[in-house]
């Protein structure tokens, strides 16, 4: 009788344990379900984004030939007006049209590739200034409107947070101590120009963001950026990622016979040791389409969307150029001040007879007429 009763007791055990299991299993697969089914969109657009070839022509009628006259006009070998690099004409999230000349890396023999890297350059300060707020909404950093010393104490300054990213104040630091990347680079700083001292805003916001984080720059950047953007081939450059066959390399200008000759590299060692933001040429489509839509995970009214603040960078309502230079690599963006579009450009050579806001200038009409 006893054993009976034992039986009875482990075998009921066993059947709540089962259906618990059970429910757990059911309940985890519906999450996952959904949670696939509400991203699906935007993974479906980074896919297609991302696979898309260069020499991509969705354009019609007189447009479709338009673009296949300028790409024959700026692709023209032999010729010392002839473009290397890449152009994206991009419209609602979506690439219409896109072109590539010449090499990302010219040893390798690499072309230009929507998966091809490259340093963000200047992006980068508008990059710090949406970890910032990211921060600041996450209650981390208490208020746009504390003191940047409140989270940096070496660094004797009442400049506000606010005004550190609207760039309307400056701290300068000594450049010897520019590449320091350590919180002992401020104990001397200056609000006021001196010889031999240079701005240190940008590493300042390095600082506040791994010091109100308690996070790496690496890991911030991956948890607050990448992650939720879907920007899949993004992370800040290290020592080991030089060698990436992904890497568009910047190259000195020279001719030969009157043609562009691919083969001076650009020293870039700097980029490798400096907490800087590689992108591939896909992820910053995204990256720009977003921050234009104000899809970032911001609020539409913080001081990053302000007059004063870093919509400048990317501002769409009088079709801005936006222009970089980083170690042989050139950043051009052209708006269309009517319509979520731009022409993104992006080269590893610098040729004076064809600049590359030349090019996205010519370009982004095609969008839109």
């Amino acid at each position: 009788m006893l054993k009976s009763k034992k039986y009875i007791i482990v075998s009921l055990i066993i059947l709540i344990v089962m259906f618990m299991l059970g429910y757990l299993f059911f309940y985890v697969q519906n999450n996952s379900h959904q949670s696939t089914k509400f991203n699906s969109d935007e993974k479906v657009t980074d896919s297609l984004i991302t696979r898309t070839n260069m020499g991509l022509n969705n354009l019609h009628g007189k447009r479709r030939n338009r673009l296949v006259t300028l790409q024959k006009k700026v692709s023209k070998k032999v010729s010392d007006e002839q473009f290397i690099g890449a152009y994206i004409g991009v419209k609602n999230g979506k690439v219409v049209f896109s072109g590539q000349s010449g090499y990302a890396n010219s040893q390798k023999k690499v072309p230009f590739m929507m998966t091809s890297t490259l340093n963000v350059g200047s992006m980068q300060y508008l990059i710090n200034n949406i970890m910032i707020m990211k921060l600041v909404q996450a209650n981390q950093i208490h208020s746009s409107e504390d003191k940047v010393s409140e989270y940096v104490s070496e660094l004797n300054s009442k400049i506000t947070i606010k005004k550190l990213l609207r760039g309307s104040a400056t701290i300068y630091i000594n450049k010897s101590k520019l590449e320091d990347n350590s919180k002992t680079m401020y104990e001397d700083a200056s609000q006021s120009p001196k010889k031999g001292y240079v701005s240190g805003n940008e590493q300042l916001k390095l600082q506040l963001i791994k010091q109100s984080s308690n996070l790496s720059y690496e890991d911030c950047f991956q948890k607050l950026i990448a992650h939720p953007m879907h920007l899949y081939s993004s992370y800040v450059a290290t020592e080991n990622d030089k060698s990436y066959a992904s890497n568009i390399i910047g190259y000195k200008y020279k001719t030969q016979s009157g043609a562009p000759v691919q083969e001076s590299q650009i020293n870039d060692d700097f980029l490798y040791h400096n907490n800087t933001v590689n992108m591939s040429i896909s992820d910053m489509i995204r990256f720009i389409h977003l921050f234009n839509s104000k899809k970032i995970g911001i609020d539409n009214k913080s001081v990053l969307y302000d007059d004063q603040g870093a919509s400048s960078y990317f501002s769409n309502s009088n079709g801005k150029a936006y222009q970089n230079d980083s170690y042989g690599r050139y950043i051009s963006i052209k708006m269309d001040g009517s319509s979520n579009a731009f022409v993104l450009v992006v080269s590893n050579f610098p040729n004076e007879n064809l600049k590359d806001i030349t090019v996205a200038n010519e370009m982004i009409n095609l969008l839109n007429e």
